[in-house]
């Protein structure tokens, strides 16, 4: 236990000395935080715009309707005619509400709207309202019907920040495990470990550990901030959230540990570390989605980076990612075992001998 607490705190202790290791992983991150978090939405033209569907063959009831809710200034008003219940959540990720008016003598509308996102937008919920106060004269009997609708779709900016989480996990992974580690074998400072009468897994789980730490707190820093900065809300699930934040920080530190410990010296080790990341952030889903394009979706799935960032915006706002829950962990458990069979068949302690 000594010898698991006196690597558990080297690897905190250098991680705190390493100015590069501590800019890399954090700090890079910390800048794309505030870049997107201080940025505009970008949906207030969407947040105003209503869409309406006649099922009722131009009904008093839905050309008052019409006439009424136009009188608003700032509000967009759209028919749309391909509709169905199933694309309900679809179309709320376009328009603030959906307005149905559905067939029968008695004209009975519904009303659509998303349960969380469009709460604020009073501009389009008094317009609905007033149209409908201004039916009541009618002499057929109208009934307005509201609905909630969860929305599997974030906003750009939140979509944005959860892959700034990722974003800090990777600079974990590549500059804060794998280099450290490269150097420490090129200097010679593993083969010393080597030599001493400790147990090889305690050592790693030691320095494992106290990755996981330095990535639970980079992680839940750029949480806070989220919350009372950029205005996000956290998911339900803080259960959810903390296993998700678990499995990827282990994930993404397994795949520091294998490139750090199989490149063969620091000069080829600090080209290949380099070029990995920046595969891993262009391909990594983590401020775009690049899955949907079939060209490179082979290159997004092999990318951990992009299991990652997947799951923690399935967990934080239940958005549809490429593949399952299932299918996410899966894939990063996949990750997790190739690299600790890298780790146990080709780690070297120094880069002499390659």
């Amino acid at each position: 236990m000594q010898v698991f607490y006196i690597f558990f705190k080297k690897s905190l202790m250098l991680h705190r000395r390493s100015f590069f290791a501590a800019m890399m992983s954090f700090g890079f991150p910390l800048v794309f935080f505030f870049l997107f978090a201080l940025s505009p939405n970008g949906e207030k033209e969407i947040l105003a715009r209503i869409a309406i569907v006649d099922q009722s063959n131009g009904s008093p009831e839905y050309e008052r309707f019409v006439d009424a809710v136009k009188y608003f200034q700032g509000v967009k008003v759209s028919n749309l005619k391909d509709f169905d219940d199933a694309k309900i959540s679809r179309n709320l990720d376009e328009y603030s509400y959906v307005v149905v008016f559905n067939e029968g003598e008695d004209v009975a509308v519904d009303v659509y709207t998303h349960k969380d996102k469009y709460k604020s937008t009073k501009l389009v919920s008094n317009a609905i309202e007033q149209s409908f106060n201004s039916m009541q004269g009618l002499q057929s009997k109208l009934s307005v019907n509201y609905n909630t609708v969860e929305s599997k779709k974030i906003s750009q900016k939140e979509f944005a920040l959860v892959g700034v989480l990722a974003l800090a996990l990777l600079q974990l992974a590549m500059y804060s495990t794998a280099m450290p580690l490269l150097q420490e074998r090129g200097e010679g400072v593993m083969r010393v470990f080597k030599l001493l009468p400790i147990s090889p897994l305690t050592m790693f789980l030691g320095d494992v550990s106290a990755k996981i730490v330095i990535g639970f707190v980079q992680v839940i820093v750029l949480l806070f901030l989220m919350v009372y900065i950029a205005d996000i809300s956290l998911p339900g699930s803080i259960a959810g959230l903390i296993l998700a934040i678990f499995s990827s920080t282990l994930v993404m530190i397994s795949i520091g540990y294998a490139i750090g410990g199989v490149l063969p010296n620091h000069h080829i080790g600090t080209h290949v570390i380099t070029f990995t990341n920046l595969y891993m952030l262009f391909m990594g889903e983590i401020f775009t989605t690049v899955s949907n394009i079939e060209v490179l979706r082979p290159f997004v799935m092999i990318n951990p980076v992009a299991y990652v960032s997947n799951l923690l915006r399935v967990v934080m706002y239940s958005s549809e990612g490429f593949l399952s829950v299932p299918g996410l962990l899966v894939g990063m458990l996949t990750f997790v075992l190739v690299s600790i069979m890298l780790v146990v068949c080709f780690f070297k302690y120094d880069t002499n001998n390659r």
